[in-house]
């Protein structure tokens, strides 16, 4: 069995044009699945923001409301707000 056998191989190998044609074909697709990957990662991530902002936004408005209803019922209900209901009320 000589030693260079498998060079001689590999260059005969090397040297076919179908072989390359596959390799880039091959590298092509990769480069391909890739970017698709990334693509698919930052429209999950965009997706993911909006539904998180969606519903901090409705956490927020929940909260504002109940902070309204503590301030009418610690400051003893609706009665003391009858002067800024009456100037409302002059407005329309």
């Amino acid at each position: 069995m000589p030693l260079f056998k498998k060079r001689k191989e590999k260059s005969d190998d090397a040297s076919s044009e179908p072989v390359k044609e596959d390799k880039a074909k091959v590298k092509e697709d990769k480069k391909q699945d890739r970017r698709g990957f990334r693509l698919d990662k930052i429209q999950a991530l965009t997706s993911k923001a909006t539904e998180v902002a969606k519903k901090r936004k409705w956490l927020a408005i929940i909260l504002g409301l109940g902070i309204v209803i503590y301030f009418l019922v610690s400051g003893g209900g609706l009665s003391s707000m009858s002067p800024i209901l009456e100037n409302i009320k002059g407005l329309f």
